[in-house]
């Protein structure tokens, strides 16, 4: 993986904060995304169901939520 200067030095910096190594937060910044990405795929499709019953925001649906 390539990173240019700027990405390196905040990334290791980060590392040294964390007491972790650049590969390892270099793995949840990856699987974070991944994982962002997958919500939003969800929420798309199931944002039709919602707005069906009446659950226009998100306030909407955490106040469904036990």
């Amino acid at each position: 993986m390539r990173l240019d200067e700027a990405t390196f030095q905040a990334l290791s910096a980060e590392a040294a904060q964390k007491g972790k190594t650049l590969s390892d937060i270099i793995r949840e910044a990856i699987r974070l995304k991944l994982d962002l990405e997958e919500f939003e795929r969800l929420r798309s499709k199931l944002l039709p169901y919602g707005e069906a019953a009446g659950m226009l925001t998100d306030e909407d649906v955490f106040s469904q939520v036990s």
